[in-house]
């Protein structure tokens, strides 16, 4: 088999350095976010426990994303800028026992988050990083 050998002209390889270095920067599909923090709340309380989760609304911003909430606080990075829809999960022990896998008594556990936001979320307008606190109110 024989070799191949490939040169670059002078004038061409300034461009293809800039070329290369761009695609570094901008990724692959990937948009500049920001980092947002805060605090849920429940009908009043910090949600002790539980997972915050965003998506961009326009589908060319980006890629959505998760974190934690633990006792009622939340840090996310890379949030896109524009509007995003905010959902959450998280429960609250009973102080019942019920009978889990194999038998054995567990903690009962019952949903935290209010039936609406469950369906539809929480839409955000992102400008800035910065703190976003949610309240989040209604029937569980």
């Amino acid at each position: 088999m024989g070799r191949h050998c490939y040169s670059i002209s002078r004038a061409a390889a300034p461009l293809l350095l800039i070329a290369s270095a761009a695609a570094t920067f901008v990724g692959c599909g990937s948009s500049a976010g920001v980092g947002v923090s805060g605090t849920v709340k429940v009908n009043g309380a910090l949600l002790q426990n539980g997972k915050i989760t965003y998506r961009p609304v326009a589908s060319t911003a980006g890629n959505g994303g998760s974190a934690e909430i633990i006792e009622g606080n939340y840090q996310l990075a890379d949030v896109p800028i524009g509007a995003n829809v905010f959902t959450f999960s998280g429960f609250v022990l009973t102080g019942k026992s019920i009978p889990g896998p194999g038998g054995d008594p567990e903690p009962e556990r019952k949903n935290a988050i209010p039936q609406h936001i469950l369906k539809e979320g929480v839409e955000r307008e992102i400008s800035a990083s910065g703190p976003q606190d949610f309240s989040l109110d209604g029937p569980v």
